[in-house]
């Protein structure tokens, strides 16, 4: 199957436009064509936009001198220390995720900065197994009061003496004090403790 040809016409260049030598030259179907030799270094293009995706990109692109940028070291930015506060009944339930106090297994109160403890709430937590108060000001005799608990962890509570423990803490069986500044005293005490 041929497919015919569409007339097409090719527009006449001009030879004296044209600067070539005579053997560059060639006839083709009566009209005259030059051939250049050109290497792609030798055509100027105009430059062609990014697209603005790149182009965004490329804005976002920081570059940093000397004494800039890289060269700074920045002390990471710090959580805002919470507010002094005092551990009672709703905290608790809130940090335990729990709508009623006896359904509270484990609880979470680190880093809440508390500096107290209502002992009269957390008699309520009656199933209260793990309490982990680190980073905060607490005391360790309050907890005593929580009738099931199992695991206590108090490191970086800035404790120095502690109260008489004797009789205390029936079911204890992990007790973490690390990082508190005990005195001697205070660490003859923990010996008093059941288990």
């Amino acid at each position: 199957m041929s497919v015919p040809m569409a007339n097409t016409s090719v527009p006449a260049l001009s030879v004296d436009s044209l600067a070539m030598k005579p053997s560059e030259r060639k006839k083709i179907e009566g009209r005259t064509l030059q051939i250049q030799h050109m290497a792609p270094d030798d055509v100027s293009l105009p430059p062609v936009p990014l697209p603005l995706m790149q182009q965004q990109r490329f804005v976002s692109v920081q570059t940093y001198g000397p004494g800039e940028g890289l060269d700074k070291r920045v002390a990471p930015k710090q959580t805002p220390t919470p507010r002094p506060c005092v551990l009672d009944g709703f905290k608790l339930l809130d940090r335990c995720q729990v709508e009623f106090p006896d359904e509270a297994r484990t609880c979470d109160v680190s880093g809440m900065n508390a500096t107290g403890v209502v002992e009269e709430d957390l008699s309520y937590f009656v199933k209260l197994k793990r309490l982990d108060c680190s980073r905060n000001s607490l005391p360790l005799h309050p907890f005593s009061v929580l009738p099931a608990l199992e695991e206590l962890r108090l490191p970086c509570n800035g404790l120095v003496n502690l109260q008489p423990l004797q009789g205390l803490f029936p079911g204890l069986l992990s007790l973490d004090l690390s990082y508190n500044g005990l005195t001697v005293g205070a660490v003859e005490q923990l010996a008093t403790l059941p288990n």
